[in-house]
């Protein structure tokens, strides 16, 4: 009686799994789609890189840093000045330093794309002390790249099952409801994230006013501390990406006039910023391309470390112009 009560148990769990299974197929193009990544441009980042795989389609050059490379670097302007016209992707990640980009790298870009070249681009707010805290967090307990066997487990039967891939949804009944009845239009990634091309480059507003330094950012870099963790991770990925045959080139990203001023030693805390990562670079014989001063105009800056598209057009045309020459052509 007990071994058939059991099997009563297993099948109706059965049945219960294979029936919300249906359920969540069907009403698949209304669900909110889940975010699996820490940040939704990102996860849309990846979903760019994912179309052009399946395109046959793999950039030689891909861009990697902060929200300041993501606004900064633009590939289609980069394709139009290099002397190779090199396919370009910006893989920047909202609120990175390097202890996350060294996970990025691998997670996202070498798991999709095999680029000749990575661009690394650095302002002093990324190796700040204090800096890129909330960010690292999410990233390592976002779906997609929380660490562990059960979590592996996890993305390996979201992969299979709608079901599991929209978990989520046991939380939020009502949202599962709105769907089922059509009272839900299906929310995209897209729709939570910036818009972005083909090649991960945001669309830009240049009808804007320059917001300056706000307290964030002013309290990242006031008073200044490089956090010696971060450049341990920038020492690994150039690590990782000589053993891989991956050209490494780091750019010093444009600021705007108020920036160094505003450190807690001023221009001196940028100063020993740019000699660090000099040395680092010349340990590791990378070269650095200087592209701090690129933008003299405030009036192309949105705020202290983030380009418009005037600006970040400008800055890449420059970088083309003064790409390594040891960044060979493919």
């Amino acid at each position: 009686m007990r071994r058939r009560s059991k099997s009563t148990v297993y099948l109706i769990a059965l049945i219960t799994v294979l029936a919300g299974e249906a359920l969540i197929r069907a009403v698949d193009d209304r669900l909110v789609e889940p975010l699996d990544w820490y940040d939704a441009t990102v996860q849309v980042r990846v979903e760019r890189l994912d179309q052009l795989r399946d395109d046959d389609v793999s950039p030689q050059v891909v861009f990697v840093g902060s929200s300041s490379v993501a606004n900064g670097l633009d590939p289609t302007t980069f394709a139009k000045f290099d002397r190779c016209g090199r396919v370009a992707f910006d893989a920047g990640a909202t609120g990175a330093t390097p202890t996350l980009l060294e996970r990025w790298i691998v997670d996202g870009i070498f798991d999709r794309v095999d680029p000749a070249t990575i661009v690394l681009g650095l302002t002093t707010r990324d190796v700040a002390d204090g800096a890129g805290g909330r960010a690292w967090r999410g990233y390592q307990t976002a779906p997609a790249t929380k660490p562990g066997a059960m979590a592996t487990i996890t993305r390996g039967a979201a992969r299979r099952s709608e079901l599991v891939h929209h978990r989520s949804l046991l939380r939020h009944p009502i949202d599962l409801w709105d769907a089922v009845s059509g009272r839900n239009p299906r929310l995209r990634m897209e729709d939570r994230a910036h818009t972005l091309d083909r090649f991960g480059f945001p669309d830009h507003d240049n009808d804007h006013d320059y917001a300056g330094i706000d307290n964030v950012l002013r309290r990242e870099i006031d008073p200044f501390a490089m956090r010696g963790s971060e450049f341990d991770a920038l020492r690994r990925i150039a690590s990782v990406l000589d053993r891989r045959g991956v050209d490494l080139v780091i750019v010093l990203m444009p600021t705007s006039s108020d920036w160094a001023p505003s450190h807690g030693d001023g221009p001196a805390d940028v100063d020993r910023f740019e000699r660090a990562i000099r040395e680092l670079a010349a340990v590791h014989q990378q070269p650095v391309v200087d592209l701090s001063d690129a933008v003299a105009d405030r009036e192309q800056f949105v705020d202290a470390i983030h380009l418009d598209l005037a600006g970040a057009k400008a800055t890449t045309a420059l970088l083309a112009e003064r790409f390594p020459s040891s960044a060979t052509c493919p």
